[in-house]
């Protein structure tokens, strides 16, 4: 992961003109396996935390203009699954203009979406209908395979371009002059910040450029600190297990609804993923709650 960071960092520069370490910050790998962004010096209050150009964002609209052996037959598909299309063609080519992006993506960015044992613990919640989801995926995918051939890839890697777009990608709507992008955006470097609930974050997304400032009001970061993003505000872990692919231990913002559930008991925790070469899950429930019904 470190040469593929390193990569990553070094196409920034030379692709996009931008120096990470002149921001005064570093990527590197995380606790979990993934990619965290740390402070390499005092980030004060009102400070630049990270920021990249416009033409460095991943939309559809950027994949057509980048994808010159697209086939007419690619080329009919639309929106964001042409994205994902890209992004699968993409992640193994060494010619694509987001190459290096695309090796520091998460291997399974949603792994509980394909888990039969997290989808039993999951009954009785907004989430279970999860497995209904990837139903209708996998006959899409099998639609596209068998118009396009390979260049659909396998279900495995449709699976992970829509995961990594859907827990990744940042709002069309928050950008200027956005209407013809055709999807949501993939933003190199902005999305490598961890989530903490309590961040302080301010983004400026404008014609140019879109950074990540830290508020006037925030607390400053020391060197060696990691800097985190706040993807949403108040999120529950319904909210971030479903949009992002985790769960926070003693999340502040979460909740139970007792008339959804047959236990009496409240959970402490979820289901909470760590990412890494092995992935696993971790359930803590309270002692007295059991395992979910097969």
């Amino acid at each position: 992961m470190e040469t593929k960071v390193q990569d990553f960092v070094d196409w920034m520069k030379r692709k996009h003109s931008v120096d990470v370490e002149a921001l005064g910050v570093q990527l590197r790998p995380d606790a979990h396996g993934g990619v965290g962004v740390y402070a390499t010096r005092r980030i004060e209050p009102g400070e630049l935390l990270v920021r990249i150009p416009i033409s460095a964002l991943l939309t559809t609209k950027a994949a057509r203009a980048a994808w010159v052996t697209a086939t007419p037959e690619i080329l009919e598909v639309k929106g964001e699954e042409f994205l994902w299309l890209y992004m699968i063609w993409g992640r193994k080519e060494l010619s694509c203009d987001w190459y290096p992006y695309l090796q520091i993506l998460p291997s399974d960015p949603l792994p509980w979406l394909r888990s039969a044992e997290a989808l039993r613990w999951l009954r009785g919640t907004s989430l279970e209908t999860a497995a209904e989801v990837i139903a209708q995926q996998e006959a899409r995918h099998a639609e596209l395979r068998a118009s396009l051939g390979e260049v659909a890839g396998s279900f495995e890697d449709w699976l992970w371009a829509r995961h990594c777009y859907l827990s990744r990608s940042f709002d069309q709507a928050a950008f200027p002059r956005s209407e013809d992008w055709e999807s949501a955006a993939m933003c190199p470097l902005l999305d490598s910040m961890n989530h903490q609930p309590d961040a302080e974050v301010e983004a400026r997304y404008g014609e140019e450029t879109a950074g990540l400032w830290l508020p006037d009001t925030a607390s400053p970061y020391e060197e060696g600190e990691e800097v985190f993003h706040l993807y949403k505000g108040q999120a529950d872990n319904e909210t971030l297990l479903l949009n992002y692919g985790f769960a926070l231990p003693e999340n502040p913002y979460d909740s139970w609804n007792a008339e959804r559930h047959h236990h009496e008991d409240v959970v402490d925790h979820v289901i909470f993923p760590f990412e890494g070469e092995a992935e696993r899950w971790e359930v803590a429930w309270s002692e007295n709650i059991g395992a979910p019904e097969s």
